[in-house]
């Protein structure tokens, strides 16, 4: 019989292994662990919902990716695609609240002569324009 410690620092089979192939062994356990965890918890929120729709399981999605985890895996738990979670957020940068507000107005226009028009006074003579109509 096979002490505990020979179970340790000896594989299944008997042969002998070294201590940084029971750190990686454990490393990858933890791992694993902390992504079942995680694809557990993502699970029970979508439980929580009966019959998840698909705009649920986004916003649980959104929820977790939120919090620093990867995108990758909380869509695969979702049973997300992944065209359907990136088209979302190409949708949301164009036409969404993460709009990005782009380089700042100049407040001058310069005119194909190289002449320097301030946007104050462009804006003068439309009013005058449309006053006159």
């Amino acid at each position: 019989m096979i002490s505990q410690l020979q179970r340790c620092t000896h594989g299944l089979d008997g042969t002998k292994t070294n201590k940084k192939q029971i750190t990686g062994n454990l490393n990858e356990l933890f791992r694993e662990l902390a992504d079942a965890k995680l694809e557990i918890a993502v699970l029970k929120d979508l439980l929580k919902k009966n019959e998840p729709a698909l705009a649920e399981k986004l916003e649980v999605a959104e929820s977790y990716i939120k919090k620093g985890h990867p995108v990758q895996k909380i869509i695969k738990y979702t049973s997300i695609a992944n065209s359907t979670w990136y088209q979302r957020d190409k949708h949301i940068k164009e036409y969404g609240r993460h709009k990005n507000p782009g380089r700042p107005i100049p407040g001058f226009t310069i005119n194909p002569d190289g002449s320097v028009i301030p946007d104050e006074l462009i804006i003068s003579a439309l009013v005058n324009y449309r006053n006159r109509k």
